[in-house]
């Protein structure tokens, strides 16, 4: 090989060499100038030359016509929504609540009608005579249908149950009664408008 063609390809190495460093220092720039608009919120304006590729930080954000402007830093347009994450995981349960005690409806006389205030009561009947409880009609005591009342039969003396006209109580008009004896229990159930069941007392052990 001649000394001359030898020389040709080392200066045409060391041009590629330059260009090489000339790029890295102009992205170098651009890119600490790139930074700075980032931070800023500004754009910044990068020049390329169109014959060699070089390019060179525009302060002014002008270029030559002999190269490409490029504008960095823009904010492009809202991405589209991303798939929906998995569910997580079921949380743990929660502590259970306390239970609210019953209130209790403690009646002495000889006889009594339920109000609206008595549904989910206990109504016990002490009295040393028999005592009637009467269930009114839903158009005077409007109680939700699957009202529940309690009832206790705390004395010796009966307690009886009486629907007024127009309910019927277990499928029938007439009264129903707890056995003689102290300390029985029976529940009033509302199953219909005007419809009630009294579940049959048991003697409490």
């Amino acid at each position: 090989m001649s000394k001359s063609t030898q020389d040709i390809r080392n200066t045409r190495g060391l041009s590629k060499r330059l260009a090489v460093v000339v790029v890295a220092t102009a992205l170098g720039v651009g890119g600490v100038a790139a930074a700075r608009a980032a931070t800023s919120g500004s754009t910044v304006t990068v020049c390329a030359s169109k014959s060699s590729g070089a390019l060179r930080y525009s302060k002014g954000g002008s270029c030559k016509s002999t190269e490409t402007k490029l504008v960095l830093g823009q904010t492009g347009p809202t991405g589209a929504t991303g798939a929906t994450g998995a569910t997580g995981a079921t949380g743990l349960t929660g502590a259970s609540g306390s239970v609210s005690p019953v209130t209790i409806n403690s009646q002495t006389g000889s006889g009594y009608t339920l109000v609206l205030a008595d549904a989910g009561k206990f109504i016990t009947a002490s009295s040393v005579a028999a005592i009637s409880i009467t269930i009114p009609t839903n158009a005077s005591v409007a109680f939700p249908i699957g009202t529940k009342i309690e009832l206790g039969q705390v004395g010796s003396s009966g307690l009886h149950i009486t629907p007024s006209s127009g309910v019927t109580l277990n499928g029938g008009s007439v009264f129903r009664s707890f056995d003689s004896g102290s300390y029985q229990y029976g529940v009033l159930l509302k199953i219909a408008t005007d419809s009630w069941v009294l579940l049959l007392p048991v003697p409490i052990p």
